[in-house]
């Protein structure tokens, strides 16, 4: 599938989708483009704030695309002191973009059976500030 050319900007919302709908349609996705497309979007609140949705209790999950069956476009919203559970993304290629605020992710190593040991012990934390992309998939973690 022919890319856009690397140095094009994605202007809005709507044609980051546009445009993640055109790449997934193929079997084979470039994960360094995708993350490019995402690096490229400057947070607008204009284009996302409709669907942020906040919870005084938890975070939230809020679909903005559902994709072609290939992908999952969601805006994540954490209010001030919330988390998530410890989670992996096994089989999974997960980008996040900082659209507002600022996350910290605390990344750990995946307990060995063999050595019996069922405590997870922290690899790493990084902390993604606005317009900053961070890629998780069941094994690294980049931004």
């Amino acid at each position: 599938m022919e890319q856009k050319n690397a140095n094009t900007d994605i202007s809005s919302l709507e044609e980051l989708c546009n445009e993640l709908h055109r790449i997934f349609d193929s079997d084979s996705v470039n994960v360094d483009y995708v993350h490019h497309l995402m690096s490229s979007y400057k947070s607008n609140i204009d284009d996302w704030k409709i669907f942020a949705k906040f919870d005084r209790h938890r975070y939230t999950r809020n679909l903005v695309d559902a994709g072609n069956g290939k992908f999952n476009l969601m805006i994540v919203c954490w209010g001030e002191g919330q988390g998530s559970s410890i989670h992996d993304h096994a089989d999974s290629h997960c980008f996040m973009k900082m659209l507002m605020g600022e996350l910290t992710e605390v990344r750990y190593e995946w307990p060995s059976s063999s050595s019996g040991e069922s405590t997870l012990q922290e690899i790493g934390s990084n902390k993604i500030t606005v317009d900053q992309v961070s890629y998780i998939n069941g094994k690294i973690c980049d931004t």
